[in-house]
């Protein structure tokens, strides 16, 4: 509390990235807590790291620490922290969640998992290109 009441200051800051060829996401967010009986501007964080455990990401590994909230027992104002694994399944109706893949849906899913990789793999190869160039440019200066 700021002079009997609660602080009108508030700030919070969010930042989401995905590494490693897009299997490890991370998300983030900072600020103060407006709540807070100590000054009025106490900074807290989420932290939230999913890791993607099979090729087409349904399984996932998730760690996290998440701050307490204005809900939460007032006596309690530690972190949250745990791990945790998902299950992540796309569908329009709750009967195709239950429904198997066709072979034209596999074959599919095949092709494009295999484009993704020649797309990938195009990607390297100019890299190393215009590295490769980048070398040779410096050398002749």
């Amino acid at each position: 509390q700021q002079g009997g009441r609660y602080s009108n200051d508030a700030f919070e800051v969010a930042v989401s990235t995905q590494l490693f060829n897009n299997r490890v996401i991370i998300n983030g967010s900072m600020g103060n807590d407006p709540y807070s009986y100590a000054t009025g501007n106490d900074v807290k964080g989420n932290l939230d790291i999913q890791v993607k455990l099979d090729r087409r990401g349904k399984v996932r590994m998730t760690f996290f620490s998440h701050a307490t909230d204005f809900y939460s027992n007032y006596l309690d104002m530690s972190q949250r922290t745990g791990i945790g694994v998902a299950y992540q399944h796309e569908f329009n109706s709750f009967k195709d969640l239950f429904r198997r893949r066709s072979a034209a849906q596999k074959e599919y899913e095949k092709m494009q998992s295999i484009k993704e990789k020649e797309e990938r793999k195009a990607a390297r190869e100019q890299k190393r290109e215009e590295r490769r160039r980048l070398r040779e440019e410096s050398k002749s200066k």
